[in-house]
């Protein structure tokens, strides 16, 4: 099955990554979410960003499982959403994004 063969080589991967240095963990969850996803998507075109307002991050969804450094999971939050980065802009500018988001959902 295809896709379970992508789930493992990014599994694979993201450890890799994670046992590369013990602050590898620390960066790509604390302002280095962004970046990771940048790192996977350069890997499997494929890759789509979710981001979460709270807690503020970046999970990258490959063939309908979401990855952060962690690893692997089902779903996230049910607050975070697809977006881009033409949408989001720069990572600063984010929490501005979602909170145009939410006033908009609040007048529809």
């Amino acid at each position: 099955m295809p896709g379970s063969q992508v789930r493992r080589d990014v599994e694979r991967f993201l450890e890799l990554l994670r046992d590369t240095h013990p602050s590898f963990r620390t960066i790509f969850t604390e302002g280095g979410c962004y970046h990771l996803h940048l790192i996977l998507r350069s890997i499997w075109p494929q890759a789509e960003l979710w981001y979460a307002f709270c807690p503020g991050h970046v999970w990258t969804r490959i063939d309908g499982v979401f990855f952060d450094i962690n690893g692997g999971r089902c779903s996230v939050p049910d607050y975070a959403m697809p977006a881009t980065v033409k949408e989001l802009g720069q990572p600063h500018r984010w929490k501005g994004w979602m909170l145009a988001m939410d006033d908009a959902k609040r007048v529809a």
